[in-house]
């Protein structure tokens, strides 16, 4: 479920910036967990495959026991400038994870992955296969450049039960 909020989060905020009107690809560079509490969560495999020459997500993780239903989902935006990223003055603010869980497009981009889809989410051993992210529905005033997308699930207390950034770039076709 991680990745995959933060995929959707990606798809929503990049294409509500106009500033061209060509045909644009989306690639996946990169992905990395940036915090996990073994308490809660335990990532097993966290990649960057293919399916020929499209680049997908794929992620193997345990949730040991079942999550707070106070758990909190949020997500920061950056965009590289030179050599770092620098933070975009828009994020999805960190709310109840099980809001993401309801959402049309959350299950529709879901529903053939082994990923929680009800609440309260529940331990088991979960799967995000090969997983393609759909830009058909996005338009082609997208931004071009390098943006990061950093993910992070928390306890009302602030602490980190889960944490992964997704590195994107984005070129005309």
């Amino acid at each position: 479920m991680k990745a995959i909020v933060a995929v959707l989060c990606v798809l929503g905020v990049l294409g509500s910036h106009p500033t061209l009107a060509t045909p644009f690809v989306m690639t996946l560079q990169a992905v990395r967990t940036t915090c996990s509490n073994g308490d809660f969560i335990i990532s097993k495999d966290v990649r960057v495959g293919t399916d020929g020459p499209v680049p997908t997500l794929n992620s193997k993780y345990d949730i040991v026991k079942d999550l707070p239903k106070d758990v909190q989902c949020g997500t920061e935006f950056f965009k590289k400038e030179g050599d770092e990223y620098n933070k975009l003055p828009f994020a999805m603010d960190p709310s109840d994870c099980c809001n993401i869980l309801t959402t049309e497009k959350y299950k529709e981009a879901m529903e053939k992955q082994n990923v929680p889809k009800d609440c309260p989410i529940k331990a088991g051993s979960y799967e995000l296969k090969n997983f393609i992210v759909d830009t058909e529905p996005m338009s082609d005033d997208i931004q071009r450049g390098e943006f990061r997308a950093a993910f992070k699930m928390t306890l009302p207390s602030g602490d980190c039960l889960y944490g992964e950034e997704t590195d994107w770039k984005v070129t005309d076709k």
